[in-house]
């Protein structure tokens, strides 16, 4: 199921094939992590949200090299529609209920 796609520009969105491989999994929600929250993931988001797509921003995995870049990237997504999330939230709201093989599965990177 998994398949890296390459990217050069800052916004995913703005890459060949990204957008279809999206479509292409009948999805209508992204839940962004990555490197330079400022920059790449900002983009990415943004340019989501102006094609119709629902925007989760994991703020715990996201990152800038200056704390300020960070901050304002977050507080910009946040006013432009993205939902700031955090890697627990996520990862609780898929799992969806406990005593699951999915939960039990989950703790031991969840409980530490």
């Amino acid at each position: 199921m998994y398949q890296p796609l390459g990217k050069m520009a800052f916004s995913c969105c703005s890459d060949e094939g990204f957008v279809e491989k999206i479509d292409a999994l009948k999805r209508d929600t992204l839940v962004l992590a990555g490197m330079e929250t400022h920059v790449c993931v900002q983009q990415t988001a943004l340019e989501a949200l102006s094609l119709g797509y629902k925007v989760h921003v994991v703020a715990d995995a996201v990152t800038s090299r200056r704390r300020e870049d960070w901050g304002a990237a977050i507080d910009k997504l946040r006013h432009a529609g993205a939902i700031i999330t955090t890697t627990e939230m996520v990862a609780y709201e898929w799992i969806g209920r406990a005593g699951t093989p999915e939960f039990k599965g989950a703790m031991p990177y969840l409980k530490w």
